[in-house]
């Protein structure tokens, strides 16, 4: 149903304790080429949300490339079809262009190192 679909997955909080973790959120973005009851496998980047010093969120990515990723269904808390000429697909070209975060600034926001 979702192979062959450019998504948006935001993941459940990663790190912090309680319901309330202070923990970063990874989204991962990229195209369905597998799934399952269980997992999705996605060709796509993982990206982390990052606070700005306005109080808006932006993703940046945490790699360079694309890569196969195995997602676990039980692991994302929502998701979006991207479809072309929308809103959320200006959104996801300019999302792409963004220079990928360093090792230094992945463990100053507490994120996935």
């Amino acid at each position: 149903m979702l192979t062959g679909q450019r998504v948006r997955l935001v993941l459940w909080r990663t790190g912090g304790t309680g319901a309330g973790g202070t923990g970063s959120v990874i989204v991962v973005r990229g195209m369905v080429t597998a799934e399952s009851e269980t997992i999705l496998q996605v060709e796509g980047r993982l990206y982390q949300q990052i606070l700005q010093s306005s109080g808006d969120t932006i993703e940046r990515p945490i790699g360079a490339e694309n890569k196969p990723l195995i997602i676990p269904v039980a692991t994302i808390r929502y998701g979006e079809v991207i479809e072309s000429g929308t809103p959320a697909d200006e959104l996801d070209q300019k999302i792409r262009l963004l220079k990928p975060l360093g090792r230094d600034e992945i463990r100053k926001i507490g994120g996935l190192t």
